[in-house]
């Protein structure tokens, strides 16, 4: 089945549930990446590397260093201000943590692990804001967003 077809299939199948509908929405991207970047991702190293081929940490691209950002997510959450951002930054760091520390091994289980709760969160975030939209939707009586 071509990338064409998979996505009018995804497209076409009414999702059940705010779960399955971001599932089938990231589905949907990957495809759309897929035709665009190709598919052989296992070409794409974790993290960028300096000269020495030595790997590069988060602060190359001037973020935070990730107890930072768990210090902040913490307040932040202490204080009744939960929010996606600050997960999914979390997460984040602690990915690229774990792709420096087991950068050059062929099997990379911590860096697997924590992508694999960064992807998880991030599907959360997507389900809340679909959840909120179906809400807007059901109280506008409109079936459409205001």
């Amino acid at each position: 089945m071509s990338q064409a077809d998979e996505t009018q299939k995804l497209k076409k199948s009414k999702p059940a549930n705010s779960l399955e509908e971001a599932l089938s929405m990231i589905a949907q991207e990957r495809i759309r990446q897929d035709a665009k970047w190709g598919s052989n991702v296992e070409r794409i190293k974790s993290v960028a590397e300096d000269d020495e081929g030595n790997p590069r940490s988060a602060t190359l691209y001037g973020l935070p260093l990730t107890e930072h950002a768990k210090r902040t997510e913490r307040e932040l959450r202490a204080k009744g201000q939960e929010n996606f951002v600050s997960i999914l930054l979390e997460e984040f760091l602690e990915s690229i943590d774990e792709a420096v520390e087991e950068h050059g091994c062929a099997h990379q289980p911590k860096t697997i692990r924590e992508v694999t709760q960064l992807a998880a969160a991030a599907t959360k975030w997507l389900e809340a804001l679909l959840r909120r939209r179906d809400a807007s939707e059901a109280a506008s009586g409109s079936g459409e967003a205001p």
